[in-house]
């Protein structure tokens, strides 16, 4: 069963609201108050150099404050919330749709639309962000340049450094560093943080790293109106800085720029300065190239265990295809491609389809393909040729934080090839 994306953030919505009772009675039956606080302007009021660390971590990350098996139990409370959410939801809005065997699968699973698998903790809890988005702006201290996440939101938030976040890595916070004294002679550096500052400066960067140590910077130039003549001479100042001859320097094998026009979040233009093109990272002995813009499981570790648990579902099963949609890099397909006779990933992302295809071919995956445009689309063609689709094919959706497009859900609810479906997401309240 599949629902709209309407309800599915109906469902899961209590995920970031969870308010769980508390007491030391409740906390021993395994119940937390967790408190996921919203940056209104009168919160951003009170934010000080004193607080800030505080109010990012209760904005960012406010289960760090408990034990991290204390984390694990309170999201497996969340889970066990929304899966019964789902039985509830059907039996009275969905007329006709609660069936005797939904029925007896609530009741043999304790209330909930399916079974729940035990909780498995990451490897590695700490320090294991392998991507972050940084902002360049405004900070507590009155300084334009701080480099670190966003409390509120437009032109009254603030900027807040994250070096303090348990999930951070170290290795990020040096490249932070180092980012910061090239803002600090730079000429393209934030002077006057309001909509009146038309000149050229760097509004955002993204890190990357893998398990390897190596990293991938990407900082973004924004202006309203830009000539070829600045971009030209803040890729030599991001060239001169970064690099001596063919030598990386800070740390950083791979650096890109980005140049955006203010007010346009969605279109860019990506420059390659100077080191590698990729990075590359392994997960269960296989590996895999990333490029910029693809998608990549955010802790290394961990996504080995969510693709272990995956490829534990294919085992015993007879399992002809694998459609995985919003596949980024391929690795789920490439992780599950021994188990099945064919995989068949989507992805809105050329650069991530590039990847994958890239990444098929250095693991030595020859049953995959994949394709890009969105997942509604391609449904649409494969269904109307009906030799692309085969029996017992398995769809894996792993949407971005957006969740799935409506017309993509009701394609897979048409779709009769698909006699399972496997849902990731690190936000399923969306």
């Amino acid at each position: 069963m599949i629902l709209s994306r309407t309800t599915l953030s109906r469902l899961f919505h209590r995920l970031l609201s969870l308010n769980c009772c508390h007491g030391k009675q409740q906390q021993e039956r395994g119940l937390y108050k967790v408190s996921f606080k919203r940056n209104s302007p009168k919160r951003m009021q009170t934010v000080t150099l004193e607080n800030q660390y505080q109010r990012l971590m209760e904005s960012a990350a406010p289960l760090s404050k408990f034990p991290y098996e204390t984390q694990l139990e309170i999201k497996r409370c969340a889970l066990m919330t929304a899966l019964k959410k789902v039985v509830n939801i059907v039996k009275h809005n969905r007329v006709g749709a609660f069936t005797s065997e939904m029925e007896k699968m609530a009741e043999q699973n304790q209330g909930c639309i399916c079974p729940l698998l035990d909780m498995m903790p990451s490897p590695k809890p700490e320090g294991f962000r392998n991507k972050e988005e940084l902002n360049i702006w405004l900070g507590a201290n009155g300084d334009p340049n701080t480099v670190g996440l966003m409390i509120g939101r437009g032109e009254s938030g603030l900027c807040v450094p994250n070096d303090q976040l348990l999930n951070t890595k170290p290795l990020h916070n040096e490249v932070v560093k180092t980012f910061k004294s090239f803002l600090a002679q730079s000429k393209f550096k934030r002077r006057d943080p309001d909509r009146n500052d038309i000149t050229a400066h760097w509004s955002k960067v993204l890190i990357r790293s893998n398990e390897q140590g190596h990293v991938m910077l990407v900082p973004d130039l924004s202006c309203r109106q830009i000539t070829q003549e600045v971009v030209d001479e803040a890729k030599e100042e991001l060239r001169s800085y970064y690099s001596s001859g063919l030598q990386m320097l800070h740390g950083v094998h791979s650096l890109f720029m980005r140049v955006r026009r203010r007010g346009n979040k969605t279109h860019h233009h990506q420059y390659h300065i100077c080191g590698d093109t990729h990075i590359y990272e392994e997960v269960l002995g296989y590996k895999f190239r990333i490029s910029p813009e693809a998608f990549f499981q955010l802790n290394t570790p961990g996504a080995e265990v969510l693709y272990s648990v995956v490829q534990n579902l294919f085992k015993d099963r007879n399992v002809e295809m694998v459609l995985d949609i919003g596949c980024g890099t391929g690795t789920i397909g490439v992780v599950t491609s021994s188990l099945v006779n064919r995989v068949i990933g989507l992805d809105v992302i050329k650069q991530a389809i590039e990847d994958a295809e890239f990444n098929a071919d250095l693991n030595g995956v020859s049953n995959a393909s994949f394709h890009v445009g969105s997942a509604r689309a391609l449904l649409k063609s494969f269904m109307a040729d009906g030799s692309i689709l085969t029996d017992e094919t398995v769809a894996i959706v792993n949407p971005n934080r957006n969740g799935l497009n409506k017309k993509a859900i009701l394609r897979l609810r048409c779709c009769k090839a698909i006699k399972h479906l496997i849902f990731i997401s690190c936000k399923p309240h969306v």
